[in-house]
């Protein structure tokens, strides 16, 4: 019955098995008659609807002659072993007229090895349900765990004349489980196939539920699954399944990859993508849905980064992966936050050596009059995070709640902050996997990454800023070029206007790599204390894409970031932000009061003389991890003190008197193994060629 069946399709059935479920201890009459209205006006009827007892009675009345069950819960949520006081409830609840109660099952007592006595209650139980009530048994399936304890409880409570056995109180950490359901079902299927099954417990998209109906199908038949035998308890999916039938759009609906995809093996997906095989989205989402609950390994997330490495994502793939990461944690709505009618603009880099362009153009961009909620991210191989820079900073909260987050992006303009615990977590975890395994540089991975956070932050443009060079991950620029475009592409699809840059890294950008010397530098930078003319081209063009996004001219958005820059402004909504997330109210002031500050501190000279024809920027970047500058575990701390400054750029001079940087270490052992790699890095010659421009190309309407 699920051949040619669209997503509506699907909506409208999974609605009709629905026990629409409301448990608050908060609920009072206004409430539930409410959930009553909502049921009625259902496009589709759900099969009941399951209050608190104290409640029951306003779906009794409402609901009569509705075709909507009414029902409660007894012996809830504890489950203890007191038959009397449990059947004395299921009678009170049906002399109030209810048509189905769900009653807990004494699954503390059933590991003890009561199993007869537990039996007895659910006997007890049903002979107050009478004629007039079904008895739906909660067996609370996170705590019994395994499925053959599951099951021989199953087949207890069917023993005792459960019309129904249900997985879960939706009170407990685990709730419901396709591994949970499958030994139910089975037991169902051996014992009485006229007891009926309740999927509950975390239930919360229409994929999910319809895993479940797929699984019940294969065990009893398609015949088998009807609202009098078949139902799913849930609060939040009801809301969902309104929302998928009010979607002007539809789509096919491939239950069938669905269902493979919630009783996924993780190494399963792996193995299909290593043998080059396309995933499914719903296969993906499951992946990204056990990389956010720990479900997946680190291991496996490694293996998968390293399969995806060497096989590549479809577009499709791609998209699915982006999504699903997306939805593994809150998507952020700056409308409910009081952002009504600003523009909510970011920008994000692919990374590079000395890249501290968001420190500057975050409270650049506000200061013109943008909201910039910005995400940003730790060091990713061999390039610096501008969360590590901002986390030299004394006090700076990297990583505030989402409505501290929401605060001071209202208040001040721009947050540049870490991923919250709650938006895109798979993305959080995969992404501090990919640095400590070799797997940064995969291009879907990146896409998904970038897009994912973006995304999840709830975005209404995207500038996109991609590296190209030795200090980049996309060295070729034609490399970095086709990921300008996917990532322009991808952002499109799912909704997000977005324009991209090709800048070069070909060198570092600025003076300074390495934490708490960028930050100095960012600070230097807005007060026209000293200003790198690349740099600058960088922070102003990716400015002036950020203000067209709102709605500005280029001419016009120039001048405005002009303003601004050298007005001060910048200046001060960096330092505000700055203090609003809890660093020192005077570090605009004072940025060296506050900075960490390395123990040796020497220029770094090359024999000979001769300029700067090229620089392994990718080289630079390694000897600041070397220092202690980044990480190789993800678990590792960093120093946020030690790194290069007045670093030379390309056509610069280079001799006695012109070292090529100034290293700043912890220890003399270190600063000479950082040095060794510096002058490695540096190709003097007698000519050098003049430095490219910085911004090599635009990708975008």
């Amino acid at each position: 019955m699920s051949g040619g069946l669209t997503r509506k399709d699907w909506a409208r059935r999974v609605l009709a098995l629905l026990d629409y479920t409301s448990l608050n201890e908060t609920d009072d009459d206004p409430a539930i008659i409410a959930l009553c209205e909502r049921a009625l006006e259902a496009p589709v009827a759900p099969a009941a609807l399951c209050v608190g007892p104290r409640r029951v009675l306003v779906p009794v009345v409402l609901l009569r002659d509705s075709g909507i069950r009414s029902a409660t819960v007894a012996n809830f949520p504890a489950g203890a072993l007191n038959p009397s006081l449990a059947a004395f409830e299921v009678l009170r609840a049906v002399n109030d007229g209810v048509e189905e109660v769900d009653v807990v099952f004494p699954y503390g007592a059933w590991l003890k090895g009561k199993e007869e006595e537990c039996v007895e209650f659910v006997e007890a139980c049903k002979s107050a349900c009478g004629v007039l009530a079904k008895l739906k048994v909660i067996l609370e399936t996170g705590e019994l765990k395994d499925p053959e304890v599951i099951g021989a409880a199953a087949r207890a409570a069917i023993r005792g004349g459960a019309d129904f056995v249900k997985t879960s109180t939706g009170k407990v950490a685990v709730g419901a489980t396709p591994e949970a359901a499958e030994a139910m079902l089975t037991a169902i299927a051996e014992t009485n196939r006229d007891c009926g099954f309740k999927a509950a417990g975390g239930i919360r998209t229409l994929e999910q539920a319809v895993a479940y109906v797929r699984l019940a199908e294969r065990i009893l038949g398609a015949d088998w699954v009807t609202p009098d035998r078949f139902r799913i308890g849930a609060s939040g999916l009801f809301d969902e399944l309104l929302a998928v039938l009010a979607d002007p759009a539809d789509a096919p609906f491939d239950a069938d990859a669905v269902a493979a995809a919630a009783l996924f093996l993780p190494q399963e997906v792996i193995r299909k993508k290593r043998d080059g095989g396309e995933l499914t989205q719903a296969e993906i989402a499951a992946f990204a849905r056990g990389l956010a609950d720990g479900s997946v390994g680190d291991a496996q997330a490694a293996a998968f980064a390293m399969a995806v490495l060497f096989r590549d994502l479809s577009d499709a793939e791609c998209a699915a992966l982006t999504l699903a990461m997306r939805d593994s944690g809150r998507v952020m709505d700056w409308r409910k936050l009081g952002l009504s009618g600003e523009p909510v603009i970011d920008k994000h880099s692919t990374g590079g050596i000395g890249d501290k362009v968001s420190l500057i153009l975050a409270p650049l961009v506000a200061a013109c009059g943008l909201s910039v909620p910005m995400i940003s991210g730790r060091g990713l191989g061999h390039t610096g995070g501008t969360l590590d820079k901002l986390a030299s900073i004394p006090g700076y909260d990297v990583a505030p709640d989402a409505e501290t987050f929401a605060a001071v992006v209202r208040r001040v303009g721009c947050a540049v902050i870490g991923q919250t615990d709650d938006l895109a977590p798979a993305d959080r975890r995969l992404y501090a996997i990919r640095d400590v395994t070799a797997t940064v540089e995969s291009l879907p991975l990146i896409v998904a990454s970038i897009l994912s956070k973006k995304l999840a932050a709830g975005l209404s443009g995207l500038v996109l800023d991609v590296k190209a060079g030795s200090g980049a991950f996309m060295a070729d620029e034609a490399a970095a070029r086709a990921l300008a475009e996917r990532l322009v592409k991808v952002a499109g699809e799912a909704g997000l206007p977005a324009t991209a840059l090709i800048t070069d890294m070909n060198q570092a950008l600025g003076r300074n790599a390495g934490n708490a010397l960028e930050v100095a530098e960012s600070v230097a930078f807005l007060k026209a204390d000293c200003r790198d003319p690349r740099l600058e081209e960088v922070v102003l063009a990716l400015g002036v894409e950020m203000l067209r996004l709102a709605g500005a001219a280029p001419d016009a958005a120039a001048r405005k970031l002009r303003r601004a820059l050298d007005g001060g402004a910048a200046a001060e909504t960096f330092g505000k932000m700055v203090a609003a997330l809890g660093g020192p109210h005077d570090f605009v002031d004072r940025p060296g009061a506050y900075l960490p500050v390395a123990d040796v501190v020497a220029p770094v000279f090359v024999p000979g003389v001769g300029k700067v024809a090229a620089i392994d920027a990718r080289a630079l970047g390694l000897a600041v991890i070397d220092l202690g500058g980044g990480r190789t575990r993800p678990d590792q701390a960093i120093d946020p003190a030690v790194g290069l400054t007045d670093i030379l750029g390309v056509g610069a001079d280079a001799g006695p008197d012109a070292p090529l940087c100034r290293l700043h270490a912890r220890d003399r052992e270190t600063w000479e193994r950082a040095a060794a790699r510096v002058r490695a890095a540096f190709t003097l010659a007698d000519k050098a060629e003049a430095p490219v421009s910085a911004v090599l190309g635009r990708i975008g309407a």
